[in-house]
């Protein structure tokens, strides 16, 4: 995802403005409210946005560009009152927060901001050098030169990581990380690196032979406050990440406390000590890892900037395993250490971060799934019963043809043909018994046609209900298959939409087929009552028990059927077997119209 640029005609030619979406925004989700401007969020920084904007900074643009300027010049000076407490030696800094503080509000900011960060080197440098015995009119010529590099640093790195990612996603990928160590700490600080060693060579400050070391000095320097100083700028500025730390604050408490104790152990003792001597120094690497899985990229960034401040602090009072020989010797150290720490945890969040993304992700794409099968299914079910509804429709219309039209016709040829056996002479007995066999033959033909219109739409269940139409079939059942049929009707009164009762009647009428196909039962048992709003209907026989495997079988298209039928009203079926000892069959429909429990009625 890339950033969008906009231009803000209310605040002039000052710089870049992020629009910045909610983490998962483009990819369908709802936007976050755009932030914009150097106090870009919302929350504990609404005071800082009021006063930006009671400054004129949201009216007039030339007034925003001077107080966003003097803030990173303030911000430059303080880190450089930092750096200077840090110092190893004349120029050898362990750690300069500016060149961080910089780059962090070019980023965030803009080129608008580069001035405030000329302003606030000029000065820093400006008066170290006139403190060094050199002239203000020489001082201010190298720490001109000295500012142009830390200004070209800011902007070319904030360019770089602008071509990476938007501030705000910096810190959330592996490779985002990797891209930022290589163009911030690594390239960026090059350009500061040698411009001010080549000015002080050039003023006579440093002397020639030692440019070469200056220049790693100075570059070590700057690249240890971009690696520590700018992450903890970004991330607790305009970073929107997986958790708005601190989101557990007893357990960021005990984290911080722990890593302030363990990192007093291990920096905080003499060399010449015995537990000096002892390989401590990745001790709190643990802590680290645990405030990269709990806290995110916030917490993260701020223990790291907790260590190396304790690392560095007692490394130049003479304290802690990296206090060597030379002062050269234990500044490499220092901040090889730095370097190794901040890279590492930034890399550990970043990782923790696409892990939770990831994980996010999947959960969405697993609900965007439920809901496409939940659709699928609404509408396969809604087709499923609009199928079923024509299908019964047609069976009516059927059942009425076979009983008006064909059953018609039969009952007059019964007619015309007892009317020809009765005027047939006395002495044609042949004749007389044909007629008779063809009388029979019309009953016959008259019982099939009827039982087949009852299959095919019982007349009962339209003109008697629910419950004559479920002992009738009840009866009907026992009659074909020989089969004792008991039922127990606890409901006086059941009103219930046809449509309703239709499938209710086709799924006990389907599991009474199931237990004379494969049940091999000698007595079946129909129990129907009403519970909580609710008609439960039991079939129970007592033959050799439905396995557990054609409960579930997919194949089992009856099975399918009575669930599709009583799923449609949201209704269950439910299905137990014991080998051996028969089945039972629960339907469990809510009623769409009224019911009156009753006493039981056996039949």
């Amino acid at each position: 995802m890339r950033a969008v640029r906009r231009a803000d005609p209310e605040r002039g030619p000052v710089g870049r403005r992020w629009s910045i979406p909610r983490p998962g925004g483009d990819a369908g989700g709802p936007a976050r409210p755009r932030r914009s401007g150097p106090f870009p969020r919302p929350g504990a920084r609404r005071l800082l946005r009021a006063a930006w904007l009671a400054a004129g900074g949201g009216k007039d643009g030339r007034v925003g560009w001077i107080v966003g300027n003097a803030v990173v010049a303030l911000a430059y000076l303080a880190g450089a009152a930092l750096g200077m407490s840090l110092l190893f030696d004349r120029w050898s800094a362990t750690l300069w927060p500016s060149s961080g503080i910089a780059l962090a509000g070019v980023l965030l900011g803009g080129a608008r901001l580069a001035p405030g960060v000329a302003v606030g080197s000029l000065i820093v440098n400006g008066a170290e050098l006139v403190r060094r015995d050199a002239s203000v009119a020489g001082a201010f010529l190298t720490a001109s030169w000295i500012a142009l590099g830390n200004v070209l640093q800011a902007v070319a790195g904030a360019r770089l990581l602008d071509r990476i990612a938007p501030p705000h996603r910096l810190f959330e990928q592996t490779g985002s990380v990797l891209g930022f160590v290589l163009a911030a700490p690594v390239a960026s600080s090059a350009v500061s690196a040698t411009l001010a060693s080549a000015a002080l060579v050039g003023a006579g400050h440093v002397a020639a032979g030692n440019g070469a070391e200056m220049w790693v000095h100075w570059w070590l320097g700057n690249a240890m406050g971009i690696l520590v100083v700018t992450p903890l700028v970004i991330a607790w500025w305009a970073y929107d990440g997986v958790r708005s730390w601190p989101r557990r604050p007893v357990e960021s408490a005990l984290l911080f406390a722990t890593l302030a104790v363990v990192s007093a152990v291990v920096f905080g003792w003499e060399r010449t000590t015995d537990i000096g001597n002892y390989p401590l120094v990745y001790l709190p690497m643990p802590i680290l890892g645990w405030a990269a899985l709990r806290t995110g990229i916030r917490g993260t960034v701020a223990a790291n900037a907790l260590l190396v401040t304790v690392a560095i602090t007692s490394t130049v009072r003479g304290r802690g395993p990296f206090v060597q020989g030379t002062p050269e010797e234990s500044l490499l150290l220092l901040q090889a250490f730095g370097g190794f720490v901040g890279i590492t945890t930034l890399l550990l969040a970043a990782v923790v971060f696409e892990r939770e993304q990831g994980a996010r992700a999947l959960r969405r794409a697993a609900e965007h799934l439920e809901e496409r099968v939940a659709a699928r299914t609404r509408e396969l079910r809604g087709l499923s019963a609009r199928l079923r509804s024509i299908r019964e429709e047609e069976r009516r219309h059927i059942a009425a043809e076979l009983h008006d039209e064909l059953g018609q016709a039969l009952t007059a040829l019964n007619i015309d043909v007892a009317w020809v056996a009765k005027n047939l002479p006395d002495g044609v007995s042949a004749l007389h018994e044909r007629a008779r066999t063809m009388r029979r033959s019309i009953d016959g033909i008259i019982r099939s046609v009827r039982r087949i219109a009852s299959d095919l739409r019982p007349s009962v269940l339209d003109n008697l209900g629910l419950l004559d139409a479920l002992a009738w079939q009840l009866g009907e059942f026992e009659s074909r298959f020989e089969i004792a049929c008991t039922a127990s009707i606890g409901v006086e009164e059941l009103d219930v939409d046809p449509a309703r009762s239709m499938d209710v009647f086709r799924a006990v009428q389907e599991a009474l087929t199931n237990v004379a196909r494969h049940a091999q039962a000698s007595a079946v048992h129909l129990d129907v009552q009403l519970r909580d709003g609710r008609l439960v209907v039991e079939i129970t026989d007592d033959g050799r028990g439905i396995p557990a495997a054609a409960v579930t079988d997919a194949a089992s298209v009856g099975l399918v059927g009575m669930r599709e039928r009583i799923g449609r009203w949201h209704g269950t079926v439910e299905i137990a077997g014991l080998a051996g000892r028969g089945t039972i069959v629960r339907l469990t429909c809510p009623l769409g119209g009224t019911g009156r429990p009753g006493a039981k009625e056996e039949r």
